[in-house]
Formats: C-alpha cells, structure tokens, sequence
C-alpha cells in the first residue's frame, strides 16, 4: 500500500515527510512544488517498509504532498494521512494489460522463423506521473528466451475510463514473456508438435543477438532449462501425466516450462555514505530503500567486508532525499548501492590504513577494529566518506562501465517446471510442484536471493490465477475490486505442494557487482509455467469433449479464475442433468 505520510515543519523552516515509498527524492521534489518552497527546504525520509515492487515508485506521491499541505495549512503542525484499502485501490492502479495480435512463421520441426503483429497497452486515464509509456519498450523483452530471427511488431498505447496503470514487478518482461509463451504454445498446437519440443529447439544460445541489439555473452539459459528438467525427471513425468489424462475425463494434470531472460539495467548512480564512530560502529546511510527485499543488509555486508569489522557493528540508517537521488526500483538496486557503499568504505578504509600500520608496530600485533577505531578518532582521521558507482572497474568486485553493443548491462536467466491438477467438474486446481533454476552469478546472499524467488514465483501465480479486476463501466470505469471479497491474492493455499530453487553452479557474471545478478524480478517470469501448464490440461479436458471443435489455440487467459477455467473447459452441462441418461446429449 502507498497510503501511509506524515508531514510537518522541521522547527528551522523546513519540512519534513516521513513515508512509505520507493523515491524520496520524487517526494522532496513534489512535495516543494506544492508548499512553493526549494527542494533544499524539504526532507523526504523513507523507514523499512513492508513491500513496494512498483506501487510505491510514483503512487506514493499524493499522500505525501497532501499530508504537507494540510500540515501547511495547519502552520506546520503534523499532519498524518493513511488511506483506507479500499481507496487506496481505487486510486492505484494496476499492473499495464497487454493485448498481442500476431501471426508467426515456424518450419515442420518448430523452428520459428518469424513473428509479425501488434500490441496493444492500456495505460488507462492519464499518464502516469507525467510520464506517458512508450510501448516500443516490449521490444526488449517481447522475444522472452527464444530466438526468432525475423520481427516485424508495432504498437500503441490506450486510454481508457479506469484509473491510469503503473509499473509493477517485472513491468515489460513479464508482459513479453506471457505474449511470446502464447505464441509458442500456438505454433506447437498448430504443428502438432509438443511445447516442449518446440521451446528448447528455439532457445537462446551464447552469442545470439536480439532484436534489441543485446549481445547474450555468458549466456547460461540453456543449463537453466536442463537442470530444471532434470530435477523434475520432466520426460518420465510427461509420460505419466498423458498416461494419468487417458485414465480420468474430468480431473487432468498439466506440465510445462517456462525459460526466462531479463535484461538489467547499468547499476549506476546511486549515493552512499558511510561513517566511523570511535567506538568502532559503523554507520551507512544509502540511496536505497528497503522494502524487504533485504537491501540493508547486503550494504552492511559490503561495509563489514571492506572495514573488516563485524556485521553487528554496521547500522543502516533509514533513506533519505537529502542523499537519495534515484528510485528504487529495476532489482538493481541492492547490487548498485552495494558498490557505492565499498567505495565509500574504501576511503574510508584507506585513511585508516597508516593509523593501522603505525599501531600495529607499536602493539606487536594487528589492532583490533575497536582500538583501530578509537586510534584513529584520537589522530583526528577523517573516518567519514561519500561514494557514488559510476562505473569504476575492480576485478571481482565492480563490474566498469556497460556494455557499449546492448541495452543492458547484463541478462538474468533462468526455468520454471510447474506441474498442476485441474479438476474441469470443480473449475479447481492445484499447483502439484514447481521447480525453479535461476542464476544468480555469485549471490551477494543466498538467504536472501532464495526468499526473493520464492516471493517473485509466488507474486506471479497470484497475477496469473486468482487476482482479477474488475471495473464498473455505469459508474465512469470505477474499480469494483476494492478489496479481498471480490479480489483475491494467493494465500497458503493456494502456494504449490512443493516449490524448489536452487542457484546455477558455477556460473559466473563478469559486469555484476562482486559478480552477482539482480534477484528481486526475473524469477516472477517463471510463474509463466503455472499458466502454460493450466492450458496443457484445459486442452486434455477439451479432448474428451466430443462436440467441441478442435481448436489450435486454448482459450485461456489470465488470470485463470475458476470462472475462467471454467468457460475455456466448455463442458456440455447438459450431461449432468439428472432427469435424463447420462448419454443422452453426447
């Protein structure tokens, strides 16, 4: 929720706001506008907060200037404003709906040759703090994990009377993704061959090019998708679900995959501080803020690997306007912030290090932090200082510039296997497992980056499945689905029997911060399986349904309510009439 500001006057004729958001510095920015003052005379600070993933980037922004101008008005007595859910919804938005119209080329074996089309991006009412999307961006994340040598795509962006659309979690790839896997299962339909068949025989390999212009060098999506296949058993386990699916009419299980790429942008830009009490605490304020995607403490490692002092000396103070100058947002930021943070401790660090030699001597041995720390506040060393990664180059630890031949600064792999139950009488399903293989380079944490997979798979089954919006075309396009009676995130319930991630061995990332790759996105591409495989058994259940034409395309969309499910099984309900002979209407 982006509902929570409390505003005030800081006693010295400035302002203080304390809020939930992704962007201090969007706040101090807007909030002065609206008070008509310098943005020098506004402080935007920004606590732990619990979640953000795009709602909190630029929707944060009305309460903020509200609770400031009310504060305004009231003489700069504080002003806090917390939004009920439903309002909060109403006045959010969503995640961009995306529609593709294609028509694609592949030879017999499924080699696609070509994919030709437009899509089309509903923004909704306005544009969405000014900035209005182009939707030529998809270009970058349209072709998923597959390589397709000809494209020829055009597309537009829509109004339409419901509030304007922002960005979420995985924005641009996660649309590209659910576009280009439709248009795989498509031709695999058409061609009479297996899904399956037809993605690992078009996955990207190292060297391929987009139609971006991205280089894939260390390109590991092909090791991703065997070893996810491999830890399922995924050709034994195909058998025995065709075999399970001739077996039972109504209940039908589904099996797909489902390879991703992500393009991540330069980690660049983002400002770091960090300061050396005599006591030997350590204190780093950073641009980032932490939304439980556990940004804090990978700065605190940063910091206590390079000082050599102990974790639970380092405290990170909460983001503020006055140093932050970028959004949190893209997944990049732990790792950018991560490299501000190592400079600045290596000034740090290098101004301590005569003290250090000098103390050494005397002691006969090597000082501890705490006497180190303490030396050097009594020789007047300057223990505090800035860094801002603007891409140095370090072997092993920064990565230099970005590349000057592609979009971005490096790509993220990785597979999903998910493997679901549906019961066509009950409209129900239930995701059996899902099996996850992302790289992740050299994981600046691995706890950490297994929370962040879990979370992104769990975000997308929700997308995919159970959340639907609804909106009220007599009442000028208002959200009806204003909170969880009629919209439904997952629950435990609704999680997979069994979900496993593991972490590619021995992949390496060369233009990653200490070699590591951003987490907090691409794993929700792979929620994409859950889908795919929904539509492998809907087709099973439609099989068997003797009146119903055969179609090269399962209708089915997310998300895949019950309801949904329901329409693209298209039982003939008649049967189930109890008056007459279960025969009778076939």
């Amino acid at each position: 929720s982006s509902s929570q500001a409390t505003a005030s006057q800081d006693g010295e004729g400035g302002w203080q706001v304390h809020c939930s958001a992704q962007g201090p510095s969007l706040i101090a920015k807007s909030v002065a506008k609206a008070l008509k003052v310098d943005i020098s005379r506004v402080e935007a600070k920004v606590p732990r907060m619990g979640g953000a993933y795009g709602g909190k980037a630029t929707r944060a922004v009305p309460t903020a200037v509200g609770a400031a101008v009310a504060s305004w008005f009231l003489k700069g007595a504080a002003v806090s404003v917390a939004l009920e859910i439903g309002a909060n919804m109403a006045m959010l938005g969503a995640r961009r709906p995306y529609r593709f119209d294609y028509e694609a080329a592949a030879a017999v074996d499924g080699s696609l040759l070509a994919v030709t089309g437009k899509v089309y991006m509903m923004q909704g009412s306005h544009a969405d703090m000014g900035g209005w999307p182009d939707v030529r961006e998809l270009a970058v994340a349209l072709d998923g994990g597959y390589n397709v040598p000809h494209w020829a795509v055009e597309g537009a962006a829509l109004r339409a009377d419901v509030p304007a659309n922002t960005w979420c979690r995985g924005p641009t790839f996660l649309p590209g993704q659910l576009l280009m896997e439709a248009v795989i299962e498509h031709i695999s339909s058409a061609a009479g061959l297996s899904a399956d068949t037809v993605r690992t025989r078009n996955l990207y390999t190292e060297g391929d090019v987009t139609p971006s212009g991205g280089v894939l060098l260390n390109c590991s999506l092909t090791r991703c998708v065997a070893e996810a296949k491999q830890r399922v058993g995924f050709e034994q386990l195909s058998a025995a679900i065709a075999a399970c699916n001739g077996q039972s009419r109504y209940v039908k299980e589904g099996l797909a995959l489902a390879p991703f790429k992500y393009g991540m942008a330069a980690a660049t830009g983002h400002r770091a501080m960090v300061s050396v009490g005599a006591d030997g605490s350590v204190r780093v304020w950073q641009s980032g803020c932490e939304s439980g995607q556990g940004l804090y403490v990978k700065q605190a490692q940063a910091a206590a690997a390079v000082l050599g002092c102990e974790l639970r000396q380092v405290s990170i103070e909460s983001t503020s306007s006055r140093l932050s100058n970028r959004i949190t947002g893209g997944s990049t930021t732990s790792e950018s912030n991560v490299a501000s943070v190592t400079l600045a401790a290596e000034t740090v660090s290098a101004r301590m290090a005569p003290v250090k030699a000098e103390l050494a001597t005397q002691l006969g041995r090597a000082p501890s932090w705490v006497e180190l720390s303490s030396a050097c506040a009594a020789a007047d060393v300057d223990s505090a200082a800035l860094g801002c990664f603007a891409g140095e180059s370090q072997s092993g630890v920064l990565p230099g510039p970005p590349p000057s031949n592609s979009p971005f600064e490096y790509y993220a792999y990785g597979c999903a296997v998910a493997h679901v139950r549906y019961d066509a009488l009950l409209a129900e399903m239930i995701v059996l497992r899902a099996e996850l293989v992302t790289d992740q380079g050299t994981s600046l944490n691995p706890a950490i980056d297994l929370g962040q997979v879990h979370g992104a798979f769990a975000m997308g089954l929700g997308y995919l499945t159970t959340e639907r919006m609804e909106w009220d075309a007599q009442r000028g396009g208002q959200l009806r689905s204003t909170g969880t009676w009629e919209y439904k995130p997952p629950s435990a319930a609704d999680m997979p029997v069994a979900l496993n991630v593991s972490f590619l061995k021995g992949a390496s990332n060369p233009k990653g911060v200490y070699g590591s790759k951003a987490v907090g996105e691409p794993a929700i591409l792979g929620s994409a399986a859950v889908l795919s495989a929904l539509r492998h058994a809907v087709a099973a259940v439609r099989a068997d349904e003797p009146a119903l034409p055969r179609q090269v395309r399962v209708p089915l969309d997310a998300p895949a309510t019950p309801d949904a499910l329901s329409a693209a099984s298209a039982l003939d309900w008649r049967r189930f009439d109890f008056g007459s002979s279960p025969h009778q209407h076939e």
